[in-house]
């Protein structure tokens, strides 16, 4: 498992301009700034809000002010929604890396409860179904692509939510057999990852299976 932390990523490359067209020529202008044009969008909506539908999950005027409000906590339905605009963009060929699979905070949760009955069987534990189903591209249902592991994905995406109060993220790499952690504590929730190293390969192996 390979864990980063903030202070190693590079500082994004940005113009201190009040020039909009100089501000936006940077390449990581996007990466910081939400762009004039959308974020007028968000102010038109916000005047007369309508409910949108974001595969599980649906954006309104209450999830609007908790993103964009300070000191909110995203809620596991947030962040589900954002993986569910990843997956569809994936889907859809709107990015070039494609792939790749996002899961749920639902999923997270769900292995991180299988993992306790792992630790209590481990020889006699077997796969839950509905991890298969995952491995298999049919789950979530609202975004199945039916793309098995290790043959038509690489890489997993995967946001866990540690004690209810601590986010962190992680990305599994099919190919390299790594687990990349994106934690800004550190390696403080190695037992949590753990859940994910353990329990992943062996989906992977039963969705291969004849």
């Amino acid at each position: 498992m390979n864990f980063f932390r903030p202070e190693i990523f590079k500082t994004p490359f940005l113009i201190d301009s009040d020039d909009l067209e100089v501000r936006c020529k940077t390449k990581d202008y996007e990466l910081v700034f939400l762009p004039e044009d959308k974020w007028a969008k968000l102010i038109k909506w916000t005047l007369n809000p309508t409910v949108l539908q974001i595969g599980p999950s649906t954006f309104d005027a209450e999830l609007a002010s908790r993103i964009i409000g300070l000191n909110i906590w995203l809620k596991n339905f947030d962040m589900d929604a954002m993986m569910y605009c990843f997956g569809k963009k994936t889907a859809l060929r709107r990015w070039r890396p494609d792939r790749v699979a996002f899961l749920s905070c639902v999923f997270s949760n769900q292995i991180i409860t299988a993992y306790g009955k792992f630790e209590g069987n481990r020889r006699g534990y077997k796969i839950d179904d509905n991890f298969l189903e995952y491995g298999r591209g049919e789950l979530p249902y609202h975004g199945s692509t039916c793309s098995v592991w290790s043959v038509d994905v690489d890489r997993l995406y995967i946001p866990i939510c540690v004690n209810q109060i601590h986010w962190i993220s992680i990305c599994v790499n099919l190919v390299n057999r790594t687990v990349d952690v994106f934690d800004c504590v550190g390696k403080k929730n190695n037992s949590v990852v753990e859940a994910f190293a353990v329990l992943i390969p062996r989906i992977v192996k039963a969705v291969q299976s004849p």
